[in-house]
This record gives C-alpha cells, sequence and structure tokens, in this order.
C-alpha cells in the first residue's frame, strides 16, 4: 500500500497529538509513502510553530526537523502540474476547500 500524507498527517508523525496512533499504524504496514511537494513548507513551518509555542525544545525542535527532512528525501513527491491545476480547479469549484487542502485531495 502507498499511503498518502497530507501535513496534518505528517505532524503526527513528528509529534505525539491525537490521530498519531492511527497514522504510526498505517505508516508501519505501507511499503512508500506519498505526499505533495508542498508538503516541506507547510510540515516545516508547523514544526517551527510547535517550537515557538513551546511544544517542541530548541532540541526536539532540531532533531524532529532532521527526521523530517531525512524521511522526506524517501517520499514518492507529488508535483504540481497542469493536470493537478485542473483537478485543483474541479475540486474548489465543487467543495469549499482552501489552497493547499486543494492540492493534497488532488495529490491523492
Amino acid at each position: 500500500m502507498i499511503l498518502y500524507c497530507d501535513t496534518s498527517a505528517l505532524i503526527k508523525r513528528y509529534v505525539e497529538e491525537e490521530g498519531t496512533d492511527i497514522v504510526d499504524g498505517l505508516w508501519s504496514v505501507s511499503l512508500d509513502i506519498a505526499t505533495s511537494v508542498v508538503a516541506f513548507a507547510e510540515t516545516a513551518a508547523a514544526l517551527s510553530r510547535k517550537h515557538r509555542e513551546g511544544i517542541l525544545t530548541e532540541k526536539e525542535y532540531a532533531s524532529t526537523l532532521k527526521i523530517f527532512k531525512i524521511d522526506f528525501d524517501s517520499f514518492i513527491l507529488i508535483p504540481i502540474t497542469p493536470l493537478l491545476n485542473a483537478t485543483i480547479e474541479r475540486l474548489v469549484r465543487l467543495y469549499p476547500l482552501r489552497g493547499f487542502d486543494a492540492i493534497h485531495l488532488s495529490s491523492a
């Protein structure tokens, strides 16, 4: 199975929060992990926010970011292409999606 993770799922892999056990379980039985290319920026920003909010110490932030970057290099990355943009356009006309949510849904 290829597991597609949006940013909220990726964060659960690196920071303990509600739903982490579900993500970990799916991750452990997956052959590959896929995500959109935008997930790097979103995840790095989310980890930085968790550090600023005191959820992660400086040491935890640095080690978590390092692990994420190593993992990211092994992910199947879905690029933003004209075909993906066409799918995004259809989805945002049908559903009240935010931009990155539309990218992730279309990428999945």
